[in-house]
């Protein structure tokens, strides 16, 4: 089993990927798109969330409360603190409950970009824009842009977060925040659609829910 600690900022939007998106990860030298697919066990607990990628099952629950941040910090958005726990999927677990099949997950379709910041390139980027360094010791960074598929419901996301050490999450996060992002974007990001995974799956599912009702 692997433990990860995660800071994290995340924001959805409906139908397509805007083109703001689309030039932050080119900017950022981001890696070509890729396609996968992650089975959800839909909760309606949006600290809480599990899914299946792959042959393993990951785990990520919410620690303390979220924090909400506004364009003084350079963005609008939640901040929220995560524990991951990622696992072998048992080989004899029954497929009638880890299966496509099965009811109890819901499959959520993946064409997603990003790329990791680490160290030296953030304060590069940081010294770019004339931002101060606060942390000149800080963790890795992921920034990502993904178009999700789920049911008939198609939307995007953009993330930012800082992993690693929990000392460092913080402080790192909020130096980035002001100078990985450029104003275009910034301001198509609300923090009325910054939420996690599980809170956009559960409006997803029960919006489509209520359409065949």
């Amino acid at each position: 089993m692997t433990t990860e600690h995660t800071l994290e900022i995340r924001w959805f939007g409906e139908g397509e990927l805007p083109s703001a998106a689309g030039s932050w990860m080119d900017r950022l030298a981001a890696s070509p798109a890729s396609t996968r697919q992650d089975r959800y066990l839909v909760s309606g607990d949006p600290a809480m969330n599990l899914k299946i990628r792959k042959d393993r099952v990951e785990v990520k629950r919410r620690v303390g409360n979220p924090l909400d941040v506004d364009r003084a910090h350079g963005i609008g958005g939640t901040i929220e603190r995560w524990v991951k726990w990622s696992f072998p999927l048992d080989e004899t677990a029954p497929s009638s409950i880890t299966g496509n099949g099965s009811d109890l997950w819901v499959p959520v379709t993946k064409h997603r970009r990003q790329v990791v910041l680490r160290g030296k390139r953030q304060i590069n980027l940081l010294e770019r824009v004339g931002q101060e360094i606060i942390e000149p010791d800080p963790v890795d960074v992921l920034a990502e842009c993904t178009v999700v598929t789920c049911r008939d419901t198609r939307a995007w996301t953009v993330n930012i977060e800082s992993k690693g050490n929990p000392d460092g999450l913080e402080s790192t996060l909020f130096q980035i925040l002001p100078g990985v992002v450029d104003d275009t974007l910034a301001e198509q990001l609300t923090c009325a659609d910054s939420f996690g995974y599980a809170h956009w799956l559960r409006e997803t599912v029960d919006s489509a829910a209520a359409s065949l009702s």
